[in-house]
């Protein structure tokens, strides 16, 4: 319990030393009139946000510097692109592929779960299910009547 207070107020020093030092000097980049890259990433990704609510026809654009293939080709070699890592796809909403991909994927399982159940209606007929669910249900039991 004490260690947990001496590293909160350890904690709390440290931030408020952070706060004394950004607001008693400037950052160099705003003195020269530049934006923290990673704000303005932020900044657009959080933008980004608002449209993400894509449905299962809305595919993602693909990459454009690999034209959706995944690899570029050198002249020996190929290798993967560097700006999708691979997935096909323009990474510059990531938030929306990740719910289409979910959404594909929940799809495919519904899709996959359609299939058991017509493969198993049509291999067995509807006595063999109602024997078989006779059987399941007594099946723990050891009776032997």
């Amino acid at each position: 319990m004490v260690m947990n207070e001496i590293a909160e107020q350890k904690r709390a020093t440290l931030e408020e030393r952070v706060k004394k030092r950004d607001n008693a000097t400037p950052s160099i980049l705003e003195s020269y009139g530049f934006e923290d890259p990673n704000q303005q990433q932020e900044q657009q990704v959080l933008s980004n946000l608002a449209d993400a609510d894509p449905a299962l026809r809305d595919r993602p654009a693909p990459c454009p510097t690999c034209g959706g293939k995944g690899w570029v080709k050198t002249l020996f070699s190929k290798w993967e692109c560097s700006a999708c890592w691979g997935t096909t796809y323009d990474l510059s909403n990531p938030i929306a592929i990740i719910k289409w991909q979910k959404l594909c994927m929940e799809w495919a399982k519904r899709d996959v779960q359609r299939s058991r159940e017509a493969l198993y209606r049509a291999t067995k007929t509807e006595a063999e299910r109602e024997e078989d669910a006779i059987q399941e249900f007594h099946g723990s039991s050891k009776r032997t009547d």
